[in-house]
């Protein structure tokens, strides 16, 4: 549930479709107006739904046909959030605000927007949520108040500059906001805050703004919520709505900056604060950790496995293998599937990727692992699916496309797989044959029930599984395969959160953790006399993955715990080991935080009330459309250059729709004014991006001068994501475009190049262009200067044909491919190859070639670029501008990462981070040349040398740049070496 994702990339949206249209006007950068609405995370337009509009006293809910009732349930906990959260902090909504709801994919979030109103998108029918949250509050009930919050802290902040106070003030940081949410609406919890604050005051290391854990986006909120529920114990709840109150002066506006106003109004500094709740925390954690076990208790040492930190880990059958679930480390946030041979050795390899969940199922004869990923269904919604792992074959099979399912468990006989299925918010239990596609469903729940956890046990033939009730109570069930039998293994215990059972050898004992700690712990429980018994009482928390009998007969449960910020560690632990808390009796005075709650508070638990919903209608995209922001300033460039530039973006929340418009009005020379209006369609499949523009686009060389065109025109252009070929970390897209445009070349200053090189052509043409990119590229946090892995494969054909009877026209193939290959520790090696072939009379600037500088390549989204740049490469060592109708680049570079960041940052604006050395080769064979209409021999040329490449960023874009040596191959070791200075993205595309 976060606010910030959004609101950093509306911001990134303004700065780069500004900065990108004065760059290169006929891009008109409306790429970014894509990423609204619910495309933000799962970057599709599902055009089959039909919206429907439900209206309260204060909220327009939003949702589709087939979610038909979730209306009256949203907007009771709309309007109940609503009173309590306008009596806190003292506003109240002026209009009404919009609540999207959708449920094609299985994404546990929500937003929320300070867009308008403000307006908040939410996924609902997840079954996730039971795993991820603990406590008794259902989802709609908990994400809606959440996001409200937000909505209700961007009014109280609100000075009427609009998204102008986020640029020049801090109005809402991310830690107060997130915190102020939970504290209105939530209870202090263990998967929202403690197990998190505790183990990182406990490591000493409670900042989560550095790059240092994998769990820091948890912390964030974990602190944010203790400040704010610290705060208000310390210094009383009246103090939270004065904050937001507080207004600074600027000139003649009104600003809302959150360190300013908290300083104005407690009357000491955020710094002494945030030092004060520190010492606290650090007393409180720390007397309780006295109290509590330590990890060297458990008298084990760490299994040696792959990896950094630990999803899940289970034991083949017959315990010579062992499937492990893990990330790599915080730098490659990755999960990786790992086969480790159980021996002294631990020989490992990696199986699968991606999106897989934990609970990994070995079948009973341990030729098959069993596990789910989420991934893209047909239609390209994000859901999660069941796969193999056949290790004979040593092949990945998927089982389902678009089934909702997860948490695999085999039957006894290792024929039939039980697993949980999420039908529209529903969670049932089935049983299918993967061999015959055969199913049948073990409960039939309705309603708000979610479950998780699934286990068989095989001698019982039971299932055992957790149930997240309507009522919101928690428990264990066990359950046989034909759904009779139903019992409770932790029965009137609905709020202790107990979860992932473990079976033992013989069925007659259940392990399972529990969050009753507010941290996980292990209990186990005899299933002949129904006691339970305590195995672990650690402070930092242990989580039960597996019971295993090891090769000397004794009973063993592997569980994940650990005590620093920097990994985790796998143990194996006696299942006869047992624990009696101490009780810790912590003074009020250091205790009193965690309980501190608002004087009023949002019900845990609400009910439909479809007498709160005044009408419904048929939701209308074009009357949701919605301002973002708009300004205008003036300009001067010189005595004879100034006037007006102004800029303006709407968006439709669902992202249906954006327009934006900008442009430049000379007021010295009307005739040189420059503008763009674009409009982005995402109705259908493919996203359609409409331009019509009239500027000039700098910044292209022709020969040793900078040519610019001055064009006016009209640009469509279709992006089609292919699902077909997606695959964790790849995607595959299809761009299409149509352009008519005129084309008016003149050069920078005046310049022209001198002979044999022809003077550009002018004229009104037709252009289009179809091209296919299939990229696949791991997460790495420099991803964007030195990236470990990845492969790119781009195929476009363009053409142009003359409207102005100056008879060009033309044809372009172009193939485009990159691979990065491993090399020693973290060097790379990147090979890149392009091929292009001309036919026809292009205008002679447009003709293929090699640029004699290096053109400006900026790491912008497809749709951010112009599909029609002819974007010509360079042979490093060369100075040479050469024009042909085919040509063969190739370029190999050794990349070794130097430093981790330059530390510099200049002005608040400017920071230069981490660098790169590279070795590099260039190679470039053209056709017959083009020189004053003239055809020349073909050309050979063959470049090395080195560069130290660095990623600077500016404001919020970040790019790389970079400054070499480089020699001709028959000029190697002369003094006459060439010395350049380029911008370009370290993957081309």
């Amino acid at each position: 549930m976060s606010v910030f994702y959004p609101l950093r990339r509306l911001i990134r949206l303004i700065f780069c479709t500004v900065l990108v249209s004065a760059l290169f006007p006929f891009a008109y950068g409306s790429g970014e107006l894509a990423a609204q609405g619910f495309q933000i995370f799962n970057d599709r337009n599902h055009p089959w739904i039909n919206w429907n509009v439900s209206e309260t006293d204060h909220f327009r809910i939003i949702y589709p046909d087939h979610l038909s009732g979730i209306d009256a349930w949203a907007a009771s906990a709309a309007e109940v959030s609503y009173r309590v959260l306008s009596e806190r902090l003292g506003i109240e909504f002026e209009k009404k605000v919009r609540i999207y709801l959708s449920d094609e994919d299985e994404i546990n979030n929500g937003f929320a927007v300070p867009v308008g109103n403000g307006h908040t998108n939410i996924w609902v029918g997840v079954n996730d949520y039971a795993e991820t949250w603990t406590g008794q509050e259902k989802w709609l009930r908990k994400v809606i108040a959440h996001e409200l919050a937000h909505i209700a802290h961007f009014q109280a902040t609100d000075t009427g500059l609009g998204l102008l106070n986020y640029l020049i003030s801090d109005p809402v940081p991310r830690f107060w906001t997130e915190g102020l949410a939970q504290y209105l609406t939530e209870q202090w919890d263990s998967q929202r805050g403690d197990r998190w604050l505790r183990l990182a005051i406990f490591d000493d290391r409670p900042d989560y703004r550095n790059r240092d854990w994998l769990y820091n986006s948890r912390l964030l909120y974990a602190v944010g919520h203790s400040q704010v529920r610290y705060l208000a114990h310390s210094r009383g709840d009246s103090l939270l709505p004065t904050i937001l109150s507080h207004r600074d002066s600027l000139g003649p506006f009104r600003t809302h900056d959150f360190v300013r106003s908290f300083e104005a109004v407690a009357g000491e500094s955020w710094k002494d604060f945030e030092e004060e709740w520190r010492k606290h925390m650090n007393i409180y954690y720390n007397t309780l950790a006295s109290r509590m076990e330590r990890t060297d208790s458990l008298a084990a040492k760490p299994e040696f496995l792959p990896g950094q930190y630990y999803l899940d880990a289970s034991w083949s059958p017959d315990q010579k293998m062992i499937a492990v679930l893990s990330i790599p480390s915080i730098q490659r946030p990755q999960r990786q599937l790992h086969l480790v041979e159980n021996d002294s050795l631990r020989e490992s390899r990696v199986i699968a990727d991606g999106a897989i969940r934990p609970e990994l199922a070995w079948r009973p004869d341990g030729k098959q692992l069993a596990y789910s990923r989420k991934n893209r269904d047909r239609r390209g919604s994000l859901v999660n699916d069941l796969y193999l792992y056949d290790l004979e074959e040593g092949q990945e099979l998927r089982l389902t496309n678009g089934r909702r399912i997860a948490y695999p468990a085999w039957s006894p006989d290792g024929r039939r797989l039980a697993a949980i299925v999420n039908e529209k918010g529903t969670a049932n239990i089935l049983i299918l044959d993967p061999e015959s596609d055969r199913e049948r469903y073990v409960t039939d729940y309705q309603g708000d029930v979610q479950l998780i956890h699934l286990a068989w046990n095989p001698v019982r033939n039971e299932l055992v599984y957790h149930r997240f009730g309507p009522d919101g109570a928690r428990h264990l069930v066990r359950r046989r395969p034909d759904g009779s039998g139903v019992r409770l293994i932790d029965p009137g215990e609905g709020g202790l959160d107990n979860r992932r059972p473990l079976i033992s050898p013989d069925g007659n004992k259940i392990a399972f953790t529990s969050l009753r700690d507010q941290v996980p712990n292990l209990f186990i429980n005899d299933l002949e006399t129904g006691q339970t018994e305590r195995i672990t009482y650690l402070f930092t928390g242990g989580e039960g993955l597996d019971w295993i009998r090891d090769t000397e007969g004794e009973d063993k449960i592997a569980i994940r715990s650990g005590e620093s910020k920097s990994r985790e560690e796998i143990y194996l632990i006696p299942v006869t080991r047992r624990v009696e808390p101490a009780r810790p009796n912590l003074p009020e005075a250091y205790a009193g935080w965690k309980t501190h709650t608002p004087p009023k508070q949002i019900p845990s638990r609400v009910e439909p009330d479809t007498s709160l919903i005044r009408s419904r209608r048929t939701y209308n995209s074009w009357n949701e459309i919605t301002h973002v922001t708009s300004f205008g300033l003036p300009w001067i460039a010189g005595r004879d250059s100034y006037g007006l530039a102004g800029f303006s973006s709407w968006v439709e929340p669902l992202g249906k729709h954006g327009i934006a418009a900008g442009g430049i009005l000379s007021a010295a020379n009307p005739g040189e004014s420059a503008g763009f209006v674009s409009y982005l369609n995402n109705q259908f499949y493919p996203s359609a991006l409409l331009s019509v523009y009239r500027g000039p686009i700098p910044l292209r060389t022709y020969g040793g001068e900078y040519l610019i065109e001055r064009r006016t025109g009209l640009d469509l252009t279709l992006q089609w994501p292919l699902n077909g070929l997606e695959a964790p970390f790849r995607d595959s897209w299809i761009i299409t475009g149509f352009r008519i445009d005129n084309r008016d070349p003149w050069f920078y200053r005046g310049r022209t190049p001198e002979p044999p090189l022809t003077l550009p052509g002018s004229g009104t043409g037709m252009s289009f262009q179809v091209g296919w990119t299939l990229r696949e590229q791991k997460p790495f946090y420099r991803n964007l200067l030195h990236p470990l892995d990845g492969y790119g494969l781009r195929i476009n054909l363009k053409g142009r044909e003359s409207l102005s009877g100056d008879g060009s026209a033309s044809l372009t193939g172009d193939l485009h491919s990159y691979l990065t290959l491993p090399a020693f520790a973290n060097h790379r090696l990147m090979l890149l190859a392009r091929v292009q072939k001309q036919w026809g009379s292009p205008l002679v600037q447009d003709r293929l070639g090699f640029s004699r500088r290096d053109e400006i390549q900026l790491p912008l989204p497809p749709g951010l670029r112009s599909v029609y740049g002819i974007g010509r490469d360079r042979v490093r060592g060369y100075r040479t501008f050469l024009l042909t109708d085919r040509l063969l680049f190739l370029s190999a570079e050794y990349r070794v990462p130097l430093l981790p960041s330059l530390q510099t940052e200049i002005l608040g604006l400017l920071r230069l981070g981490a660098t790169s050395f590279v070795v590099f080769g260039d190679a470039g064979l053209t056709g017959s040349l083009y020189m004053a209409d003239t055809l020349q021999p073909e050309r050979r040329m063959l470049g090395f040398g080195s560069e130290i490449k660095n990623m600077m960023t500016v404001g919020p874009l970040s790019l790389i740049h970079s400054v070499g040596l480089a020699q001709p191959y028959d000029g190697l070791f002369s003094r006459d070496m060439e010395i350049y200075y380029r911008i370009r993205a370290s993957v081309p595309f």
